[in-house]
């Protein structure tokens, strides 16, 4: 069985949920957070009793501190598997997206909570969809299908479908794709998803925006706007055209994503759980 570095995951809020498990919820149980002071007569348990609370209230009432319930939630990877994913650069694109896959399905498992996975390409695919599980060795099983995988489909749309087969039970899902869709359909996913926490994970190769290619000569890109691949015969001024629009379209993601409440997390290159335990860090 492979192992990866795991990935420290956290949803913003509280959780629904009966099911003890990590993430702070919405009721009171054995967490160790202090959710909320309660009269001692609707919770008779002297070793939680607020002294302080208790000797300031003015009609000499007793208080106890009620600790917060810890439940588990659903956490959902939602994968683009159209063909732009396949992008012939430094890195394989299906190998970064099984090695996510690995690592969050063994995070999932260690704090109880269930994985489940759904691949989409101009719809979803049902091939391609592993329900919530505590069981690792499915997703195992998954991502060694994902590393001999080249996806074929012509666009990405089918993610517009994908919350209809998630359930309505709010869960954290991570999106991820290249985002080489329109911008206002970046926006329409969005709220597509909007009872969901989405953690949307760019997958881009350096090889997109022409930073590793050197001299000149015949080179395939894909185009940022459609997802279409085009060959162009690659000069300085070109290369240095094409990293200028690869940088303004980073920064249109960017914006189009924050307006709607996400902040994506960029990766380009193999996975590496330390960036993405980083971002958890910085947007938490």
């Amino acid at each position: 069985m492979m192992y990866m570095a795991e990935i420290d995951y956290r949803l913003r809020g509280r959780a629904r949920g009966v099911r003890a498990g990590s993430h702070p919820g919405r009721a009171s149980g054995d967490g160790q957070q202090f959710f909320d002071l309660a009269p001692f007569l609707s919770k008779p348990d002297a070793s939680h009793l607020d002294l302080r609370h208790s000797l300031n209230d003015p009609l000499g009432a007793l208080w106890v501190r009620r600790q917060q319930q810890l439940v588990t939630i659903p956490v959902w990877l939602i994968a683009d598997l159209s063909a732009s994913m396949d992008y012939p650069g430094v890195y394989s694109k299906m190998d970064t997206l099984a090695d996510f896959v690995v690592a969050l399905s063994q995070s999932a498992c260690r704090v109880g909570d269930r994985f489940g996975f759904l691949g989409c390409d101009e719809s979803p695919r049902l091939e391609w969809r592993l329900p919530p599980t505590r069981q690792p060795t499915a997703a195992q099983r998954l991502a060694a299908r994902l590393r001999q995988f080249h996806p074929r489909g012509s666009h990405a749309r089918g993610l517009l479908r994908a919350a209809r087969l998630l359930s309505s039970t709010r869960a954290l899902v991570f999106l991820i794709s290249d985002f080489h869709l329109p911008l206002p359909v970046i926006r329409e996913l969005m709220l597509t998803l909007h009872r969901h926490e989405v953690v949307p994970v760019v997958l881009w190769d350096p090889a997109e925006s022409g930073r590793v290619a050197r001299g000149n000569g015949p080179a395939r890109f894909t185009d940022l706007e459609t997802g279409h691949e085009r060959a162009l015969w690659l000069r300085a001024d070109l290369r240095e055209r094409l990293l200028n629009a690869f940088n303004e379209r980073r920064q249109r993601l960017r914006e189009t994503l924050r307006s709607q409440g996400r902040d994506p997390l960029f990766l380009e290159g193999s996975f590496d759980a330390a960036a993405v335990n980083q971002y958890f860090r910085a947007v938490r």
